[in-house]
């Protein structure tokens, strides 16, 4: 029955039209070094071209340029709060996992120590929705250890991010539901602040990760504390700016818009760590569609390494280095013979080859990636990194998720009910918005 259905359904599913599959080479996206030194950014833009000529030459065919800004364009404003926040992410769901289990001293030490990092990165978010499950977590924990300053502090964090949230007493007790009522009538009983916001340029507002909407643009009603705004101008610029709000007040902040960069002058958050560097190439991965992901870096003595991330198998190869200032003849030629080695890590199929793999990430520092750079934050004097001129590739392979229509064939294949059927599509929630440049998923059908 399995195997005639999953014949049936592969032979109605080729039919359709608008699905793209893979064909061609296995695909790779290129967007150039991470600086870790005295590289300045032209000349990483020129290594960042040479990686690319490498590429083509080589039996993978690079994703760069304008066909991997069309396809991270659709999803470019949540890639950092994705990639810079995961450990946030990651803490929340442990902590959580650690409160149902009946640990909440654990939970507070995992959620405490989150909060810094939340507050670091801030400015990358793009929804409330991280920090309020951060909030409300640590003040559940820390109501449950008797903390109740503490808890009442995160709830009041929670009620300015998002203050249309109650909780219920169908699935908190009374004591926490009456701590939360008596926080939440307390900020919002000092709600008639308002905000002016006007950076002088068309841009997007973020206040507390929510969007406001289009500059200029006036908020009221608004309740009394610390607010983060973020204020996007795409080419023009970022701006990042806390406004402590008083009851009554009237705020009008000026804003300077500036480029974004990975480059952060907290040193402990630019070493990245191997979760950090993970999440950076998961989610380019995922978001572009590609196969395999380019990461190369110089280190700080100047050597330079260069390795591949696979996105079906969320790995890393181990890649090669080379001291390029010692490179015989031509750097680009050099280059050239690097990319082969470390194409040749990977199969056919974008998985890396079983005796390349390596133990963890590489240990990146995040400094200047022009091609990066150029991908997350636009800028007008920037464009992305081209090919060097006379190189011309032929399209990579593609593969996205069924279309809606692709289930309802399912259905009807099956009695029009999905019920009695295990059917599930695995795609990456930050980049659901990614229309038809969507990830590599696994379409998962099972016949009782």
């Amino acid at each position: 029955m399995q195997i005639r259905l999953f014949a049936l359904l592969t032979s109605l599913l080729l039919a359709l039209p608008g699905i793209a599959y893979p064909s061609g080479k296995t695909s790779v996206v290129v967007f150039g070094p991470h600086g870790g030194g005295p590289q300045d950014a032209e000349f990483l833009r020129a290594i960042s071209g040479e990686l690319i000529a490498g590429f083509m030459e080589s039996d993978l065919l690079p994703l760069h340029g304008a066909e991997l800004n069309e396809r991270l364009d659709s999803v470019r404003d949540i890639l950092p709060e994705r990639v810079f926040l995961s450990p946030v992410r990651d803490a929340v769901r442990s902590g959580q996992r650690l409160y149902r289990d009946a640990q909440p001293e654990e939970a507070a030490a995992l959620l405490r120590a989150a909060v810094p990092q939340l507050e670091a990165g801030r400015s990358f978010l793009r929804s409330p929705q991280l920090a309020v499950d951060l909030y409300l977590n640590l003040g559940l924990v820390e109501l449950n250890l008797g903390n109740s300053a503490a808890a009442e502090s995160a709830f009041a964090q929670v009620v300015r991010m998002d203050p249309g949230r109650v909780l219920d007493d169908l699935n908190y007790s009374p004591r926490i539901v009456a701590t939360f009522s008596g926080v939440r009538d307390r900020v919002l009983g000092a709600r008639s602040a308002s905000l002016k916001v006007d950076p002088g340029v068309p841009a997007r507002a973020y206040l507390n990760g929510r969007l406001l909407g289009p500059t200029p643009i006036v908020v009221d009603r608004l309740p009394a504390g610390r607010h983060l705004l973020v204020v996007d101008g795409g080419t023009e610029g970022l701006a990042t700016l806390e406004v402590a709000l008083e009851e009554n007040q009237q705020a009008a902040p000026v804003l300077q818009l500036k480029p974004g960069s990975l480059y952060f002058d907290d040193e402990s958050f630019a070493k990245s760590g191997d979760p950090l560097v993970r999440a950076l190439y998961r989610q380019v991965g995922l978001a572009s569609g590609a196969d395999l992901v380019a990461i190369s870096h110089f280190d700080p003595a100047g050597d330079f390494h260069i390795a591949l991330y696979s996105s079906r198998s969320d790995s890393f190869s181990q890649g090669v280095s080379a001291t390029l200032s010692a490179a015989p003849g031509s750097r680009a030629e050099y280059i050239s013979g690097l990319v082969r080695r470390v194409a040749a890590e990977a199969d056919l199929d974008g998985n890396i080859k079983p005796d390349r793999l390596a133990f963890g990430s590489p240990s990146v520092r995040l400094r200047d990636s022009a091609g990066l750079d150029a991908l997350l934050w636009p800028r007008a004097a920037a464009a992305p990194v081209e090919a060097p001129a006379g190189l011309v590739s032929t399209g990579p392979k593609r593969s996205g998720p069924p279309p809606k229509k692709v289930l309802a064939v399912v259905g009807s294949i099956l009695g029009g009910s999905l019920a009695a059927v295990g059917l599930g599509f695995g795609i990456d929630a930050a980049v659901k918005r990614a229309n038809d440049h969507q990830p590599t998923g696994v379409l998962v059908i099972t016949v009782p």
